[in-house]
């Protein structure tokens, strides 16, 4: 993943990169958020080894975004598909 440089406040742009893990349970994602007033606008948590966005919060940089998927939506889109 890469990380910004500095300390990142309000109005600044923070990077994430997502690769895929050496189990393949992910894909690779690139985004680039501004932090605003709800700073970056998404709670992860730490699943084993791994992080995983558990929410976006409304509103927030990740929600208008419209890349990041919380685990739970990812998981939605996939049976979507499947059973369309």
């Amino acid at each position: 993943m890469e990380k910004s440089k500095g300390k990142c406040g309000y109005g600044e742009e923070f990077s994430f990169e997502f690769k895929n893990s050496v189990h393949n349970l992910s894909k690779t994602q690139q985004t680039k958020l501004t932090v605003g007033r709800l700073g970056l606008g998404l709670i992860i948590i730490q699943h084993g080894p791994y992080l995983q966005i558990s929410h976006l919060i409304k509103n927030g940089a990740a929600a208008k975004d419209r890349r990041l998927k919380p685990v739970h939506q990812r998981k939605l889109g996939r049976q979507k598909k499947f059973f369309s």
